[in-house]
């Protein structure tokens, strides 16, 4: 059932088209969608659990906390809006590229007198036209080094028009560069070699090539054969562009994208096949989250609203492999970001099928073998995936931190922190801790101090949160840290504690232990964590202990202070200098009146 807060919202919900946001805790939005009647789309998410989807399932599962939404005037609108609010805050339930702060983009700052071509990894609404994004880093880099040789569009970063004197660089002299710095071509002229340079980033080849092949004709017959050349070389160079990835399945001038996706559970793979003036320009593969493990024309549907929403051009024709009921409002939306009619099309016989066939076999080779991959790593040690199911954790625990304290009979308390990645311990995370406010023997509180002083430095330094936190020890450990939790606000984070005789699982806010298997895999890995702590603690713990001892050593010419004594007065002072500015009353409480008599004398005749 939904919280009591949701239920009176839901109440509230209007019959109208709109934008609905769900929101966690923190009043974090993490799901952004879209409805042609509020009321119906919000309520589904909070049904029977017989009747509920898989998403309202797991997004039910303890994150919504609450649910805000906007009224629009159609579901165009509701669209439109969502579009342009997902594009803002990107929530995690949403649909997204997985590797999208890695694919490159084009930037030509038509914004600019003298625009330049520059390489981006993000798209801003500064007026400057971007192309991309592309999946092959390299052949961008071939294009931005074939663009001051083709079409002598500056490098340099000068503010220009300037008021002082720029002295043209090497890249005029070389004739990569037409020489605007030095007013040594007007904007009029450059920016005819810019619309060039844009008609190439389109990949309207052909008109270009065209445009260049009446030059070349011109000045041949002017008898200028240098620059005639120089033109058949720019067309020979735009030429082997298009050889690379020419493939004859539409005419001349037509421009259109092929979209297919490959799926299993909430990873997704897509292949993009942009064709323009008839010629494929470029193939994209592109790595996806659906989070939600929607259908696949939902996960296509949120992925074009997003690719399109920031890509430089949009063709008439897009070829997908099914059509979804409600597909004109995207069509719509579509529309109007092109500024003419656009078309999702299903293909049912010839080319475009056969490509289209071609992309799928592509998007499915991709996804197996990125679920291979992840098998492999996962396979770390299937020990991860079985702890997230045998303890049922939201989330599978790769990255696990896990603590220990350790003491000498209340004395030199220590604790340590290990981690584990992908069920490893990545040793150069390892961090040990002398433990400050604490006197004497309590565990709790020390196990408590450590927890709090190391979500500290995570807020601190905005460090990520580990998957699962690990305690050595039972449910009164686990009860203390789970309090600092709660202080630092961190509720979703898993904690559990796992207590050595019996090899109790616990839990906060549990009344029972989990009991597991011995032969569990799952168990094994907790236990490695615990051990490796324990050795990490105790290893810290001697260490300070022997430098301590080292600090006493004076003690060993004393008459009358044994091995036995010496751990006594090591234990209460820690070291000498405290030994010697300590109360004959002190050292008694220590020792004994004889022993402190004798031993107070001989101190007393180191002063003299």
């Amino acid at each position: 059932m939904a919280k009591d807060n949701i239920q009176l919202r839901l109440k509230e919900l209007p019959e109208d088209p709109g934008v609905y946001f769900m929101k966690d805790s923190k009043g974090k939005i993490i799901y952004i969608g879209k409805a042609k009647v509020l009321k119906n789309r919000v309520r589904s998410y909070f049904q029977s659990q017989k009747n509920i989807s898989h998403r309202a399932a797991l997004l039910m599962r303890p994150f919504i906390d609450d649910v805000e939404w906007i009224i629009a005037d159609s579901e165009l609108d509701a669209l439109i809006l969502e579009a342009n609010l997902i594009a803002k805050h990107k929530p995690k339930f949403n649909v997204r590229l997985k590797d999208d702060k890695h694919y490159p983009y084009i930037k030509v700052t038509v914004n600019e007198t003298f625009p330049r071509a520059l390489l981006v990894r993000k798209v801003y609404k500064d007026g400057a036209k971007y192309f991309g994004p592309y999946t092959n880093v390299r052949s961008v880099r071939h294009v931005l080094e074939l663009i001051p040789k083709l079409f002598k569009i500056r490098e340099c970063d000068y503010k220009l028009p300037s008021s002082t004197y720029i002295r043209p660089c090497l890249a005029y002299h070389i004739k990569r560069c037409d020489g605007p710095c030095d007013s040594l071509c007007t904007p009029a002229e450059y920016e005819k070699l810019v619309k060039e340079l844009i008609l190439l980033l389109e990949g309207k080849h052909r008109v270009l090539i065209s445009t260049w092949q009446k030059q070349m004709e011109f000045f041949s017959k002017q008898m200028e054969f240098e620059k005639a050349a120089e033109f058949r070389d720019h067309i020979q160079a735009v030429e082997s562009l298009g050889k690379k990835t020419q493939v004859d399945i539409c005419r001349a001038g037509v421009d259109m994208d092929l979209f297919v996706v490959a799926r299993q559970e909430d990873l997704a793979f897509l292949v993009v096949l942009e064709y323009r003036d008839g010629i494929l320009i470029d193939r994209k593969q592109l790595s996806l989250l659906a989070p939600l493990e929607q259908e696949t024309h939902e996960v296509l549907e949120e992925f074009l609203i997003l690719y399109y929403t920031e890509a430089s051009a949009i063709p008439k024709s897009i070829y997908i492999e099914e059509i979804w009921k409600g597909h004109e409002v995207l069509q719509l939306y579509l529309s109007g970001l092109h500024g003419s009619p656009v078309e999702l099309i299903v293909p049912k016989q010839g080319s475009k099928l056969k490509a289209l066939s071609l992309a799928r076999k592509n998007a499915e080779m991709l996804l197996v073998e990125e679920l291979a991959r992840k098998a492999k790593n996962l396979g770390m040690d299937q020990s991860v995936t079985l702890l997230k199911r045998e303890l049922k954790l939201e989330q599978e625990p790769r990255h696990i931190i896990a603590f220990d304290v350790s003491h000498l009979h209340g004395t030199h308390t220590v604790a340590s922190m290990v981690v584990f990645r992908d069920g490893r311990p990545s040793k150069k995370e390892y961090r040990r801790f002398n433990i400050k406010t604490v006197a004497g023997i309590d565990d709790y509180a020390s196990m408590a101090e450590v927890v709090d002083r190391r979500l500290k430095r995570i807020t601190l330094e905005k460090l990520s949160l580990p998957d699962l936190i690990l305690i050595d020890g039972g449910k009164g450990q686990v009860s203390a840290v789970w309090k600092v939790i709660q202080e630092h606000g961190f509720l979703d984070l898993a904690v559990c504690g796992i207590a050595k005789r019996l090899e109790e699982v616990w839990f906060p806010l549990e009344e029972g232990s989990y009991i597991l298997s011995r032969k569990s895999p799952a168990l094994k890995l907790l236990q490695r964590l615990r051990d490796e702590s324990h050795r990490f603690a105790i290893t810290h713990q001697r260490n300070r202990r022997k430098e301590n001892l080292q600090g006493m050593q004076p003690l060993i010419q004393f008459k009358g202070i044994g091995p036995a004594t010496r751990s006594k007065l090591i234990q209460s002072f820690h070291s000498f200098d405290s030994l010697q500015k300590a109360t004959l009353a002190e050292i008694e409480n220590c020792i004994g009146v004889n022993r402190a008599q004798s031993l107070w004398t001989q101190l007393r005749s180191l002063d003299a």
